[in-house]
């Protein structure tokens, strides 16, 4: 066997331990009704599942607060992070919308 396919197959073999890695992991209690909720939609798998949560308050999509003592107000979402991201996350989920 040829170096450069030694080095593709066992590339190709790390990368499914990593695939079943993350989805052991995505599938665990912590996890698993977020994921399970989010991989209806098309195109979201056990990486992006697990990543949603991360990647939205990035970028501000996620409600801001106001606590005090025991008082908890959730407010409007933070808008922090890349204007033009979000622009582009709203038009994808519309016309992900109009397509199904």
């Amino acid at each position: 066997m040829r170096r450069d396919a030694w080095v593709i197959e066992s590339t190709e073999e790390r990368i499914k331990r990593v695939d079943e890695s993350i989805k052991a992991v995505a599938e665990s209690g912590q996890y698993a009704a977020r994921v399970r909720k989010l991989r209806v939609f098309m195109g979201i798998d056990y990486l992006t599942a697990l990543a949603a949560e991360g990647f939205m308050s990035y970028l501000g999509l996620v409600p801001s607060e106001y606590s005090s003592g025991k008082k908890r107000h959730l407010g409007p979402i933070t808008k922090m992070g890349s204007s033009h991201l979000r622009k582009l996350l709203t038009e994808s989920a519309w016309h992900y919308g109009l397509t199904c």
